[in-house]
């Protein structure tokens, strides 16, 4: 597919997540490449034909204001934050539909507050880490993998929205034949194509299955094929993903289920498990979280609706 390919490539730059000239030459425009890839045309100007763009640009415009934010370290926070409106706001606007945006609202929360405890490296002193990590990762590297976990959260949170968030609003706004027509000029991968039909034919037959099958799929592709490259794969993230999949005292990193009144963790679902296996994640998804969040959301809608706006006030 053309924007998981653009976006799971992102992976290879490296940068230091607390430089400010790393954030500001990112930049805003960074989220959407405009004028790299299948949305330029011959000469590499803006393609305006293509209708991907202009859902693109709409969504980058709800993050917009978080790139005006000069600090390094401020500025994700920001970003992540006005996320989690986007996501809310999407949920909101049709809680029969949009499963994913609901749950994505709580996990992109959960995000951010990982981000905000890796922040406070003071907090993390030698005794605090081997009382989380024991003595299998070694104490002076570890000031620079904390960085590198809120540089990889922070850079995740990011690519899942920039790969989801213009889909979901192409749909709401344009129905399926908007999505059709971003098929057809090569934008968008069959099998997520195919995604959006289930949910359309589920959503006007009022097929509660169908509504959250589709929901699952869009799950599985944030998780195998935007997150995964993103932020897990590789020898050294294996490693401390490993350790941090087991250790739920003081690195309480992902290993939490972002259902509101959940209380499984990672390894009461996968035990042994590591968060950087794909099969392993993929596994607590499906029989941990997603059955969690389709019971507490059909349930309690009420307090789905007050927590969301409380989160994201």
């Amino acid at each position: 597919m053309s924007n998981t390919n653009q976006v799971g490539n992102e992976k290879g730059k490296s940068r230091n997540i607390f430089s400010v000239d790393s954030v500001v030459s990112e930049g805003i425009e960074a989220f959407v490449p405009l004028v790299i890839g299948q949305l330029s045309d011959q000469k590499g100007e803006e393609d305006s034909t293509r209708l991907k763009l202009k859902w693109l640009k709409l969504a980058r415009n709800k993050i917009a204001p978080a790139y005006k934010v000069r600090s390094a370290t401020k500025m994700p926070l920001v970003r992540n934050r006005l996320i989690n409106k986007a996501y809310a706001e999407m949920y909101f606007s049709d809680p029969g539909t949009f499963k994913w945006a609901g749950l994505a609202a709580f996990a992109s929360h959960s995000i951010g507050s990982n981000m905000e405890t890796l922040l406070d490296v003071s907090f993390f002193s030698t005794a605090t880490l081997l009382m989380s990590f024991g003595t299998a990762w070694p104490i002076l590297p570890l000031s620079s993998e904390v960085k590198k976990l809120f540089e990889g959260l922070a850079h995740g949170n990011k690519l899942i929205f920039a790969d989801m968030y213009w889909q979901h609003l192409a749909y709401r706004e344009g129905g399926i034949e908007e999505l059709e027509k971003v098929y057809l000029q090569g934008d968008l991968d069959e099998k997520i194509f195919h995604v959006w039909q289930m949910l359309d034919e589920g959503k006007k037959t009022n097929n509660q299955e169908l509504i959250w099958q589709a929901n699952i799929d869009l799950l599985e592709r944030e998780q195998k094929d935007i997150i995964q490259p993103a932020l897990y794969d590789g020898p050294e993230n294996q490693l401390i993903w490993k350790l941090i999949s087991g250790t739920h005292s003081t690195l309480r990193i992902l290993v939490y289920s972002p259902v509101p009144e959940e209380t499984e963790l990672f390894r009461d679902c996968v035990p042994g498990g590591n968060l950087a296996n794909v099969k392993d994640r993929w596994e607590w998804c499906i029989k941990g979280i997603m059955p969690a969040w389709r019971s507490y959301e059909t349930h309690n809608q009420k307090k789905v609706k007050g927590l969301l706006k409380s989160i994201t006030s």
